[in-house]
C-alpha cells in the first residue's frame, strides 16, 4: 500500500479508512500497523465473517457501510494479498451515496439434489473430453 500512496501523492493521514483482505487479524495488524494506520481507521470484520477469500474486501466495505463508517467523499484504501507473494492496493474515493439503493427479496431455488446431482453434467462434459485428448 505504500506505494499506492506515493503514486496517489498521499500519506497514511490521507486515509479515512484502510479496508483490507480479511485473511486473519494477526496479518491485518501486522500490515496497517508498519503503514503507521491507526486500529480506528481500519475495518474488520473476520472475527464475524471468517476468512471469505476474494470476497472479503466488498464484505468489508458493506459492513463499514452499515455501521456507517464511510461517510461522502472519504479516501479508501483496499488492500488484498494471497499465496506465492501476491499483492495488491487501491485508493480511491468514495462516491455521494453512503446507503443501500434497496433491497432484494430474490431467493435461490431450493436444491433438487445433492453436489453430485448439481455437478454431473460439467462431470460428463469434462470427462468426455479428456477421454477423447
Amino acid at each position: 500500500m505504500t506505494r499506492a500512496l506515493e503514486r496517489a501523492s498521499l500519506d497514511a493521514d490521507d486515509i479515512d479508512l484502510v479496508v483490507p483482505h480479511q485473511a486473519n487479524l494477526r496479518i491485518i495488524q501486522a500490515a496497517t500497523s508498519r503503514l503507521g494506520v491507526p486500529e480506528s481507521k481500519v475495518m474488520v470484520n473476520i472475527a464475524h465473517h471468517g476468512n471469505t477469500s476474494a470476497a472479503s474486501i466488498p464484505m468489508a466495505l458493506c459492513d463499514a457501510l452499515d455501521e456507517g463508517r464511510i461517510s461522502p467523499n472519504d479516501t479508501i484504501a483496499i488492500t488484498a494479498f494471497g499465496g506465492g507473494v501476491t499483492w495488491g492496493s487501491v485508493i480511491f474515493r468514495w462516491g455521494e451515496r453512503v446507503s443501500r439503493c434497496e433491497t432484494s427479496d430474490a431467493a435461490l431455488p431450493e436444491p433438487t439434489g445433492d453436489v453430485f446431482d448439481v455437478l454431473a453434467p460439467n462431470r460428463e462434459f469434462y470427462s468426455s473430453y479428456h477421454e477423447s485428448n
